[in-house]
Parts: structure tokens; C-alpha cells; sequence
């Protein structure tokens, strides 16, 4: 009977009958689309290789969840996760949508000697920082024992000032790669503008040749420029039992000269007495930095080859300086000064940058890059040129710029020789949704004349200028001037 009327159905309305029948089809395959995802989706949540917490996962670029499922992910790792998990993640910026971050290691190959005279035993090993598992709902169960924050779990998290600035800023042995190159060199930098005088200073302590073998020494050297226009130099030389140097704090001792990271609030002490390279009085000075929050840079490592190591680190963006700094018995007071502090370390052979910072009203602008043969061939797998801008609420952009365009000329003395500089310097990056333009009025220029690996006589100039930063960041149009330091070479 049923038969019937559907043949009877289908003989009287067939349009209408296949409209219907494609219709249930249609619904049926939509519905059966849907279960397998959600099958999928409950699989995956159930998959021990897959489960976390939280309402976000971080992974490693090119890692996809069939690569955490077979342990791939063993293979890959985050660079510089603790700056991701505290200053950009877990910073200020997004603490209104940021609740909790942790950190999580998954499926590391780890070996394990139960007995002394037994065989290792091969295992598989997480990791995460128990609070925040807890916070984030992703705790394993604990079936006995106590599992709770460690001081290396807080450290990771939410170290103290001297701490974190300890942890960055420490100085390095070479690499057993480069063991041996005399090349290998480390410095802490610093200077200081006062803009109303057309005054500053730049100040290095160098750490130059390879600390593990006999062949290495030091050197501290300041450039200071008085508001005559003059730039007088002075500089101390030490040999190897006359320096002290930490791997794991930013302290220095160079015979009378010193650099401390002094407990509590971030704060530098530096002093040093060097004499005049020219004959005239001494420099004397004893400095008090005081790093601004949320203004550094990470450290960041640049291996192309087993050549060739070039390491940065900026813990001191924007800073604060009090003190003196004393030019024979003629002193100049520090207060609130301007100050800045970075520390670089690495293989030096016929390698060169260019480099710059600014103050520019709420902002402070990094850029740079190095060259040479083994920078170039970095280059080519994934190291870039960087731009870097900070606020008061840490990170505000990161971005690649294109060429460096330099402009107009005028010619200097130096040693007896017509030197060209440029006059200005144009550079834009961009990064949707954020670009920025930036211009420099390169001011003043002071020259060293140097010698890169065999090549022509090439001169390394320090310039002070004005920068004017334009742009977009954040979805917010900005527009800023002030004051900075930038470097180059000149062929």
C-alpha cells in the first residue's frame, strides 16, 4: 500500500518528489559531515599527544597536530619563550585578555639510571610549571608526592629585577665551534645625552680575544663629546689576570673599572677612570642606571656557520642616569640623564652594522643588522634586519625594514683625509597591520678608521641625530621626534 502511493506520488509530482529527495540527501550527508568532525574533535581531546589547557596553544612554527601526535614536536622548540611567556603574552599589553600563560615541554627524550651499575632506561618527559597547569586546567593527576612551584618554576615566570637582568645580560664563554678564534670579542655599552647641551658619551668595556685559551685581555673606552663640538677619547688597556667577568650576572671588573647589577630595583653602577688617549686629563666617572620597565630587548643569536657567532642583547632600551662624569677636576653633573645600555658578543672578523636607537616621545625605536659573508648566508635561512619599538607597555612592534636608504653628502676631515658622510637616513617596515617610516637628520658623525678582514681601509662612524617616526601601530596612527644615536660603515 505504502508502495503504491509513493509510485502513485512520484508518477503525479516528480519535480517536487526529486526536490524532496535531494533536500533529505543533502541533509543527511551535512549531518554525517558534522559527526565526523566532532568525532575528530573528540578524539583529539581525548589524544594524550594533544591535551593542554587554556583557551590557546603556542606551538613552534611549522608543527601541526599530527606532528605533536607522532613526538615530532621533540624536534622543535619556541626561541625565547620565557620573553614571549612574560613580556608579550603574560606582559602588561594584554593583561585584560591574557588571564594566565605556562609554559609546556612535551615527549623530550630523557634517560634515567634507576641503580647505580645499571643501564640508563630511556623515557619520555613533560614539563610544565605546576601553578600555572593548575591555572590553565591542565594538571596531570597526582597519584602521590607533593607538585608545587619550584624557585627555578618562579624564576622562568616572574623573576625578580635582578634576576631577569641578570639572566639576559650575563656575559658568554665562545661556543666550542670557535674556541680559539681570536676574533671572539664581548662588550658592555653604554652612553648618555644630554640634548640641551649637545653633549654625550659612549662608553665600552670589551672582553677582546677567546677567555678560555692565554691570548685575551681588555679594554675600556669612552668617547666623549663637550659642547665645543670636540670629541676627546680615553682608554685603558688590561691583561687577563686584571679582569673579572660573570656568566651568570652583567658584573665586571677591569683592574679599577667596574660594572655592577646592583640588588632590588634594576639598577647599573658603573664607574671608571681612563686616561686621555691625546695627552689631555682624565675621565672620571661613577654612574648610576637605572633601566626603564618593559624596555629591553631579549637576547638574540645569529649562527650561520661554525665560524661565525654575533649575539645582542639591549637591557636598557630607554634608561635614567645619575651620577657625575668628571673630565680632569672639571665635572659635569648626571641627573635623569638619558642613558641607554646594550652588550653584544661573538666572531668579529670582517664583519660589519648598521645600527641605531631613539628616544621619540613615548616610544623608543631599535634597528639593525649585521653584514659580512657569514651574516649574509644567515640571511639567507631566515635572519632579517630588524626594527623594534617599545612603550611603556613593553613590545609594541616588530618589523622588517626594507633598504636603508642613505642620502645627500657633505665631507669631513679626518687624519689628514676627505671623508663623505650621508646627511640623512630613510627606512620603512611593515608588517600588517602596523607599518612605520622612519627618517633621520644625521647631525654630527664621529670616524674611526678600521681595517675589515683584508679589505680596504673602510671608517666606522658614531652619529648623533634626529629621528621622525611615522606610522601605524597597534591601529593607531603615530607621529614622534626626538633624539638618538645610529652607526655605519663607510667604504
Amino acid at each position: 500500500m505504502i508502495g503504491r502511493l509513493v509510485l502513485r506520488h512520484l508518477a503525479l509530482h516528480p519535480i517536487r518528489s526529486l526536490v524532496f529527495v535531494g533536500a533529505y540527501a543533502a541533509g543527511v550527508s551535512v549531518m554525517l559531515s558534522l559527526l565526523s568532525i566532532g568525532e575528530v574533535m573528540l578524539e583529539q581531546s581525548r589524544d594524550e599527544e594533544l591535551v593542554g589547557g587554556g583557551d590557546i596553544t603556542v606551538v613552534p612554527a611549522g608543527v601541526d597536530l599530527e606532528t605533536l601526535r607522532t613526538g615530532g614536536a621533540v624536534y622543535f622548540g619556541i626561541q625565547e619563550s620565557r620573553f614571549i611567556a612574560r613580556g608579550i603574552l603574560g606582559g602588561p599589553r594584554l593583561e585584560e585578555e591574557v588571564e594566565t600563560v605556562g609554559p609546556w615541554i612535551e615527549d623530550r627524550a630523557v634517560y634515567v639510571r634507576v641503580r647505580e651499575g645499571e643501564a640508563p632506561v630511556a623515557v619520555r618527559a613533560s614539563g610544565q610549571v605546576p601553578s600555572a597547569a593548575r591555572a590553565l586546567g591542565a594538571a596531570p593527576t597526582l597519584v602521590e608526592g607533593r607538585w608545587a612551584d619550584s624557585d627555578a618554576d618562579r624564576r622562568w615566570l616572574v623573576p625578580t629585577a635582578y634576576e631577569l637582568y641578570s639572566e639576559i645580560d650575563a656575559f658568554h664563554l665562545p661556543p666550542a665551534r670557535v674556541r680559539g678564534d681570536t676574533t671572539w670579542a664581548e662588550w658592555h655599552y653604554f652612553n648618555l645625552l644630554w640634548p640641551e647641551e649637545e653633549r654625550w658619551l659612549y662608553l665600552a668595556y670589551l672582553v677582546t680575544g677567546d677567555p678560555s685559551g692565554d691570548r685575551w685581555g681588555g679594554m675600556v673606552l669612552a668617547s666623549y663629546r663637550l659642547p665645543d663640538g670636540r670629541n676627546v677619547s680615553f682608554g685603558d688597556t688590561l691583561s687577563a689576570d686584571e679582569i673579572q667577568f660573570s656568566t651568570s650576572s652583567p658584573d665586571l671588573t677591569f683592574g679599577p673599572h667596574t660594572v655592577r647589577l646592583l640588588d632590588g630595583p634594576a639598577r647599573y653602577q658603573v664607574q671608571a677612570r681612563l686616561p686621555s688617549l691625546d695627552g689631555g686629563p682624565p675621565l672620571g666617572l661613577a654612574l648610576e642606571l637605572r633601566p626603564g620597565a618593559d624596555r629591553y630587548f631579549p637576547p638574540a643569536e645569529l649562527a650561520a656557520s661554525d665560524s661565525f657567532v654575533s649575539g645582542y642583547v639591549v637591557p636598557a632600551l630607554r634608561a635614567s642616569a645619575a651620577g657625575r662624569v668628571c673630565r680632569g677636576d672639571r665635572c659635569v653633573p648626571v641627573d635623569e640623564t638619558i642613558a641607554y645600555h646594550d652588550h653584544n658578543w661573538g666572531t668579529w672578523g670582517g664583519v660589519a652594522w648598521d645600527w641605531g636607537v631613539a628616544r621619540a616621545g613615548p616610544f623608543d625605536l631599535l634597528y639593525g643588522g649585521v653584514h659580512g659573508a657569514a651574516a649574509d648566508e644567515a640571511r639567507r635561512y631566515g635572519a632579517r634586519f630588524l626594527a623594534y619599538v617599545v612603550d611603556s607597555l613593553g613590545v609594541a612592534a616588530a618589523l622588517e625594514p626594507d633598504a636603508l636608504r642613505y642620502s645627500g653628502q657633505r665631507v669631513i676631515e679626518y687624519d689628514g683625509a676627505a671623508v663623505e658622510v650621508p646627511e640623512r637616513l630613510e627606512w620603512t617596515a611593515v608588517q600588517a597591520p602596523d607599518s612605520i617610516h622612519a627618517r633621520i637628520e644625521l647631525e654630527h658623525v664621529s670616524l674611526s678608521r678600521l681595517s675589515l678582514g683584508g679589505d680596504a681601509d673602510v671608517y666606522f662612524a658614531q652619529m648623533q641625530g634626529t629621528l621622525e617616526l611615522g606610522g601605524v601601530i597597534g591601529g593607531r596612527r603615530v607621529a614622534a621626534r626626538g633624539r638618538g644615536f645610529f652607526e655605519t660603515y663607510l667604504r
